[in-house]
């Protein structure tokens, strides 16, 4: 059984990783990761999933600023958090958050997804925003089986901030790198 507290002091601590999948759900959406890290603070666990692989998870439900639900796990080795799947304010969506190992150069050692082996990388991310789309270069821990993707909190903050600049057309400090097209 996970216990909000220890999710919540593993954030506080910065014990917490995001998935790429996360954000991409939570972009889709329009949930900023704030928004899904005051569930915690605000929230209450209100099912357990003692079973989830290769963490135990829980789904929390705040109110705060309307309905939010998010799955979280913990882990009891190391005290990290990972946030996992898509995050919804339909009680019908549900996303996951799982914790894992620390290891010499990465907070977790296997995938909260699949439980394959993580590995610290360099990757590329494609970020959109309205009619735009913006390419970065940012540390991720990636599984070595499945591909899933783990990034710090001010990683996804720093997306956020692109999204937000693409949709406006805040464009001016960013450098052209040529143009995109949709096939039909």
């Amino acid at each position: 059984m996970i216990e909000l507290n220890l999710i919540a002091d593993a954030m506080q601590a910065g014990r917490i990783r995001i998935t790429d999948h996360a954000d991409e759900e939570a972009a889709a959406v329009g949930i900023s990761i704030e928004q899904v890290l005051k569930t915690v603070s605000a929230g209450e666990i209100i099912e357990q999933y003692p079973d989830d692989k290769p963490y135990p998870s829980g789904l929390i439900y705040s109110d705060s600023k309307g309905p939010l639900h998010s799955v979280w796990a913990y882990n009891e080795t190391n005290s990290w958090t990972v946030f996992d799947h898509r995050v919804s304010s339909r009680p019908a969506a549900v996303d996951q958050l799982a914790i894992e190992e620390t290891k010499a150069m990465t907070p977790f050692e296997r995938c909260p997804v699949c439980g394959g082996e993580l590995v610290e990388r360099q990757v590329q991310k494609l970020l959109r925003g309205g009619r735009h789309t913006g390419s970065i270069t940012v540390p991720a821990e990636v599984c070595l089986h499945c591909g899933e993707r783990l990034y710090s909190r001010d990683v996804v903050k720093k997306f956020e901030e692109i999204r937000t600049k693409l949709e406006r057309q805040e464009t001016d400090d960013f450098e052209p790198i040529g143009q995109s097209f949709e096939v039909r």
